[in-house]
């Protein structure tokens, strides 16, 4: 009766373990599939904010405008404007980084527009903005404002 009972235990302990194997590879597969949804995301609010750009001449125009403006120049619809174009744009940034750090990509890979880093109503309306931000994002973040400005 006793081995029977160290057999049956043995056996318990082995299906213990096979278990905890399996709801490890399914928290695999359900992080792995988060993942992907966040990258889908990413992509989604890039393709939204190109398409916003395509679809509305105003944006376009104004885009091209500021370039020689400072940000008390602009009215406050273009700055309403310019603030939701480029608030997708730093979130959609932010998504990037989060993502990239977490995975070990490289973050030279994230993209963003150079451009924008120079423009001063951009860089005065992120001023305003970072304090919304991950603080170890706005480091990074100020880095290539920084960046840009030296080049």
């Amino acid at each position: 009766m006793e081995r029977m009972n160290e057999w049956l235990t043995l056996l318990t302990n082995i299906g213990v373990i096979a278990g905890l194997a399996i709801l490890i590879y399914e928290i695999n597969q359900n992080t792995n599939a988060l993942q992907n949804e966040t990258d889908v995301a990413i992509y989604s609010m890039a393709q939204d904010n190109r398409q916003m750009m395509l679809e509305n001449s105003d944006l376009r125009k104004l885009y091209h405008r500021v370039e020689n403006q400072l940000w008390a120049d602009l009215t406050p619809d273009e700055q309403l404007m310019l603030l939701a174009y480029w608030s997708v744009e730093i979130d959609r940034t932010e998504l990037q980084y989060v993502l990239f750090k977490r995975n070990g990509v490289p973050l030279e890979n994230i993209i963003f527009y150079e451009r924008d880093l120079l423009l001063e109503p951009f860089r005065t309306g992120w001023l305003a903005w970072k304090r919304y931000y991950d603080p170890e994002f706005v480091k990074y973040f100020d880095e290539l404002i920084s960046e840009a400005n030296r080049q």
